[in-house]
């Protein structure tokens, strides 16, 4: 809203008079380009309120989805719930800790049945070794 302020009533030379109206007019232009710029920081406050809004609705909804596959709630993670269950029946909680531990078990048990002898080194054309077993049941 524009402002004008009241000149001065009392008596001065005309030098004194034309340089107090040019500080008045100096004065209202400021303040007229102070409420242009603060009108205009309304409107970009209120457009960043309504995009941080949906962000926040966004990333809401975003961490339900999240949330729902890691707890496996989704329907679609049923084959991930199947595959988490162990030969006898047990639920391992995902897929890699049941394959870890069926992996960790079989090489037990191949350990603990057959006798392994090296016979044989191979060096690959990368430069890393590979070694070769025998095992005798």
């Amino acid at each position: 809203m524009p402002i004008s302020l009241k000149r001065t009533g009392i008596m001065l030379n005309a030098e004194e008079r034309n340089i107090t109206n040019e500080n008045w007019t100096s004065i209202e232009r400021a303040i007229a380009g102070v409420e242009v710029v603060s009108s205009s920081s309304d409107e970009l406050a209120v457009e960043a309120i309504a995009r941080a809004e949906e962000a926040y609705s966004t990333a809401n909804s975003v961490q339900i989805q999240l949330n729902g596959v890691v707890n496996r709630e989704t329907d679609s993670d049923a084959m991930s719930r199947q595959a988490a269950v162990n030969t006898q029946g047990f639920d391992k909680g995902n897929l890699k800790e049941r394959l870890d531990e069926d992996y960790n078990q079989v090489s037990m048990e191949i350990a603990d049945t057959c006798k392994c002898i090296k016979y044989g080194v191979f060096t690959k054309t990368d430069g890393k070794t590979q070694s070769y077993y025998c095992c005798l049941w």
